[in-house]
């Protein structure tokens, strides 16, 4: 219970857990190589040190609102990290996005049709 006594009513707002929006919990993954995302994962980090890295996003369709964060661990300025949309499907437009800088991170929101966004 939280005591708001004095408080103008216009000022304090109580959120519950139940009306919290946005990115609360992230299940991680690391990954190298290829790799294709799942619908539980929310932050990719890519291990680029002994190749380069190619993650897969899911379909964009049907998942309106999914995000995922994708990070380079430090080794993306020797190995790239690609990032390529489902089949048919765009990255802010683009057919593949690369981190070519190391510990580089890019967040994706899908939405729900065909693309994912930078945000």
């Amino acid at each position: 219970m939280v005591d708001i006594t004095g408080v103008d009513e216009f000022t304090a707002r109580i959120i519950t857990a139940d009306q919290f929006v946005g990115p609360f919990f992230l299940s991680y993954v690391g990954v190298s190589g290829s790799y294709n995302m799942t619908t539980s994962d929310t932050l990719i980090v890519c291990d680029a040190s002994s190749g380069p890295v190619t993650v897969t996003l899911i379909s964009a369709s049907g998942n309106s609102g999914q995000y995922v964060y994708i990070k380079d661990n430090g080794s993306a300025t020797t190995n790239s990290v690609t990032i390529n949309p489902a089949n048919g499907e765009t990255i802010d437009g683009e057919t593949s996005l690369s981190i070519i800088r190391s510990y580089d991170s890019v967040t994706l929101v899908s939405d729900g049709t065909n693309e994912w966004l930078i945000i």
